[in-house]
C-alpha cells in the first residue's frame, strides 16, 4: 500500500459517516451531509466529485440537481451529458459508481429544474432518456431511482399554445411507450392551474416530467438553513492538513 492510498484509507473512516451527497451543476450547491444532522453540510467543488465519493464510502443517498439547460462550461464530467444524450444523466452517473458505493446505495434522484421565459421559447422536446434507462437497467436494483423533471414557463404568451401542445403530445407518446414496457403511467392535466404532469412507475423507478407557470409555491426555492458553513473538501487527499477528519468540529451550527 503506498502512503497515498494509506492516507485515503484512513480518511475513508472519518468521513464513513457522511451519508448522503449532493451533486450539483451550481458550484455553490455541492455538499456532503449525515443523517443525524441535515443542517450540517460539507461543500466541496463539482470538479472533484469523484474523489468525494470514493472517500465517502458511507454514501446510500445521492441527488443530482440540475438548474441550467445546455450547460456550456460544464463543471464536471457528469454535466457534460445531457438529459437528451443516450441514457441521460443516469447512465452517465451510474456507469462510473465505484463498488463501494454501488452496495451502500439506497437512493438515487435525478431532479432538472429548468426555468424559461415562455414555452414558445423553448428548444427541446419531453426528455425520456433517463427514463428509458432507468425502466431497462434498475427497476430490479437494490436501490431506489427517482427521476423528476419540470419545466417552468414565467408567463403564459399566446405563441405557447403550439409548443405546449407539441409537449402534451410527446408525453402521450411517452405513455403508451412506457405502458407497452408494463409501467404504470398516467398523464395529469390541470386546466385552471397551467399544470401537465406525468408520472411512471416500475418496480424500484419512480418518473416525473411536469411543465407548468411560475407559481412562487412550486418554482421559488426554499430559504438556504443558516447554518450552513463553507467547507473546502479538497481534491489532494494525500494532503491530510487540508480535510478535516472531526469536521464536526469545523461545521458551525
Amino acid at each position: 500500500m503506498t502512503s497515498s492510498e494509506y492516507v485515503r484509507s484512513i480518511l475513508s473512516i472519518g468521513f464513513k459517516k457522511f451519508s448522503h451527497i449532493q451533486i450539483s451543476d451550481d458550484e455553490t450547491d455541492n455538499f456532503i451531509k449525515t443523517s443525524e444532522d441535515a443542517s450540517k453540510k460539507l461543500k466541496f467543488k463539482p470538479e472533484i466529485v469523484w474523489s468525494v465519493i470514493e472517500t465517502c464510502q458511507g454514501i446510500s443517498s445521492v441527488v443530482i440537481a440540475i438548474k441550467s439547460y445546455p450547460n456550456e462550461n460544464p463543471s464536471c464530467e457528469l454535466f457534460a451529458s445531457s438529459m437528451y444524450h443516450p441514457g441521460g444523466y443516469i447512465k452517465s452517473f451510474v456507469s462510473r459508481l465505484p463498488t463501494s458505493m454501488n452496495k451502500n446505495l439506497q437512493s438515487l434522484c435525478i431532479s432538472v429544474d429548468l426555468m424559461i421565459d415562455s414555452f414558445s421559447k423553448l428548444t427541446v422536446p419531453c426528455p425520456i432518456e433517463d427514463l428509458r434507462y432507468a425502466v431497462e437497467n434498475l427497476t430490479d436494483r437494490h436501490f431506489t431511482t427517482f427521476i423528476q423533471i419540470g419545466f417552468c414557463a414565467a408567463g403564459y404568451t399566446q405563441e405557447d399554445i403550439i409548443m405546449n401542445n407539441i409537449l402534451l403530445a410527446s408525453m402521450n407518446l411517452i405513455l403508451f411507450e412506457m405502458q407497452s414496457r408494463g409501467c404504470r403511467a398516467s398523464i395529469d392535466v390541470g386546466a385552471d392551474e397551467g399544470y401537465v404532469d406525468m408520472t411512471v412507475e416500475k418496480g424500484n423507478v419512480e418518473y416525473s416530467f411536469a411543465f407548468f407557470y411560475y407559481n412562487p409555491s412550486i418554482c421559488d426555492p426554499e430559504k438556504p438553513e443558516e447554518s450552513v458553513h463553507d467547507l473546502e473538501f479538497n481534491k489532494d487527499v494525500s494532503n491530510s492538513e487540508n480535510i478535516p477528519l472531526d469536521s464536526s468540529k469545523s461545521i458551525e451550527k
